[in-house]
C-alpha cells in the first residue's frame, strides 16, 4: 500500500509541476515581459518623435464576399463590402473596376460609385453594364471584380498598395 501511495502523489507532484511548466512558459509571452514589441515602437515614437502616422504599406483591403460570387440573369447591381485598414491617411477612397478578359468594362469612378473605408469596414454598390454578366453579344459569362483602396495626403498625392490593398473576385452566372 506505501509503494502504491508513493506512486499517487508522484503523479500528482509532476502533474502541478507540468502544469506550473506550463503556465510559466505562457506568462512569459504577456503584455507586460519585456519581449513587448510594441514596447519599442511606443518607446522610439515618444522619444525620438519618428512616428509614421501615414503609410501606403498599412494599406490592406479585404472583400468579405465569396470568390465565385453567382449574379442571376435579373441582376444589374449588388452590394460588395469588407474590411480596410486606411493605413492612416487622413482621406481615403475604395474604388471597383469590373474586367471581362482582361479588359476593364465598368468602374465605380465612371459611375460616381466609389466608397470609402469607415472604421475598418467599406460597402459600396457595384453596378454591371449588362444585366446578368451578360456579353455584348448576349452570352453570360464570368466577370472579375477589382477592388483597391487609395489613399491621399494633405498635399492629394495618391498612395496604392499594390500587394495588400487591391483584391479581386470572380462573378460567375448563377
Amino acid at each position: 500500500m506505501g509503494l502504491l501511495l508513493k506512486k499517487s502523489l508522484f503523479s500528482v507532484t509532476a502533474a502541478i509541476l507540468g502544469v506550473g511548466l506550463l503556465l510559466t512558459y505562457f506568462t512569459n509571452c504577456d503584455v507586460y515581459s519585456e519581449n513587448n514589441l510594441f514596447a519599442e515602437l511606443e518607446s522610439r515614437c515618444v522619444d525620438k518623435n519618428e512616428c509614421i502616422n501615414q503609410s501606403s504599406d498599412f494599406m490592406e483591403l479585404k472583400i468579405n464576399s465569396e470568390n465565385n460570387l453567382p449574379i442571376g440573369a435579373a441582376e444589374s447591381e449588388f452590394d460588395v463590402g469588407g474590411d480596410c485598414n486606411e493605413g492612416g491617411f487622413i482621406q481615403n477612397v475604395i474604388v471597383w473596376e469590373l474586367y471581362l478578359d482582361n479588359a476593364m468594362i465598368q468602374s465605380s469612378q465612371m459611375l460616381g460609385l466609389n466608397g470609402l473605408c469607415i472604421n475598418g469596414r467599406f460597402a459600396m454598390r457595384v453596378r454591371l453594364p449588362r444585366m446578368g454578366l451578360l456579353d455584348a453579344v448576349g452570352v453570360r459569362r464570368e466577370h472579375r471584380l477589382d477592388v483597391e483602396i487609395v489613399g491621399l495626403d494633405a498635399e492629394g498625392k495618391l498612395f496604392k498598395n499594390s500587394l495588400l490593398g487591391r483584391k479581386n473576385i470572380t462573378l460567375v452566372p448563377r
